[in-house]
């Protein structure tokens, strides 16, 4: 594990330069104009819309060579490119998050407004704060730094089309679970916790987490995302559960 923001002390962010990324496609990304209109006035700030081909991690890391903040407007899936793309750049900026997804967890766990204006307000009076980048191995490597899911909540998120986000808001998740939870997937794993012994068990779900939320849900209000230790859990399988 290492820093995402491994800066020796918190930064004052009032006198910083900004790159805003925002993704249209996001959650509540129709709220996106009133939030033009906020950032128009602000000498500091330059404003790019993504488009469906442009690689966010790439220009987050870019960006972050050259800017003192890299904020992203849009959900945890935008906040999770933009994270990888600081990391994998060492880039310097702070990453800052302006809301607009469906269940805005990282935004629920670093305390951020979820209204977008009122979030807004923290890149000229906020502070940064340091928040741990978990690595991945196996096929698919990177950074995580909310929360990484398998089996069950791997088939709802799948199931979650933009249409359904756009509807159901927060609730997209458990309206997407209903047709997932009539055929439940099963999985066997074997799982080994830090130098113990190696356990195996069936299981419907597994979650391992660096937040108090997921899915726009509640979740461990005492897990502390700089604290150097994330929580793991698993739901057994229970055959007809």
């Amino acid at each position: 594990m290492r820093p995402l923001n491994d800066s020796p002390a918190p930064k004052d962010l009032g006198a910083a330069t900004i790159c805003v990324f925002f993704n249209p496609r996001a959650g509540t990304a129709n709220r996106i104009e009133d939030l033009r209109d906020a950032l128009a006035a602000d000498s500091r700030v330059v404003l790019h819309e993504l488009g469906s081909d442009d690689d966010l991690g790439r220009l987050a890391g870019e960006a972050g060579a050259t800017q003192d903040v890299v904020a992203v407007a849009g959900g945890d899936g935008t906040v999770h490119a933009a994270a990888n793309g600081r990391v994998a750049a060492r880039a310097r900026a702070t990453l800052a998050v302006l809301p607009l997804g469906t269940g805005n967890d990282f935004c629920r766990t670093m305390a951020v407004p979820l209204d977008s204006i009122e979030a807004l307000a923290l890149l000229r009076t906020g502070r940064s704060r340091a928040v741990d980048a978990v690595k991945l191995g196996g096929d698919r490597t990177g950074f995580m730094v909310n929360a990484a899911t398998g089996g069950f909540s791997g088939r709802v998120a799948a199931d979650v089309t933009p249409d359904l986000k756009a509807f159901w808001g927060p609730l997209a998740y458990l309206r997407g679970a209903v047709g997932t939870v009539t055929d439940p997937p099963r999985y066997r794993l074997t799982v080994r916790f830090d130098d113990g012994a190696p356990k195996s068990f069936d299981a419907l779900n597994v979650v391992v987490a660096n937040a108090r939320t997921a899915g726009g849900g509640p979740g461990r209000a005492d897990r502390e995302p700089g604290g150097r230790s994330p929580g793991c859990g698993h739901r057994p399988d229970r055959g007809s559960t």
